[in-house]
């Protein structure tokens, strides 16, 4: 998909409505799903690394240590 083109600019406005008239506590996920769905179908590759690396930072920096302190804390 072209930046400059119909099908871009379709997406755009679809993303734009579905943000809008999404209820305010789910913008964020819903626009991160959108955004999402566009790079998968751009390429799948890279949607597939930035959901692992996402899951895998998430995971490590919720860890506990089993002495109860968390790991990733400051």
């Amino acid at each position: 998909m072209q930046y400059l083109s119909i099908t871009w600019l379709a997406w755009m406005w679809i993303t734009v409505s579905i943000y809008w008239l999404s209820p305010r506590a789910w913008r964020m996920p819903v626009l991160v799903l959108i955004s999402l769905l566009f790079l998968a179908s751009v390429s799948p590759a890279s949607a597939a690394i930035l959901t692992i690396f996402c899951l895998l930072c998430h995971y490590a920096g919720n860890y506990r240590h089993p002495d109860g302190w968390l790991i990733g804390a400051v």
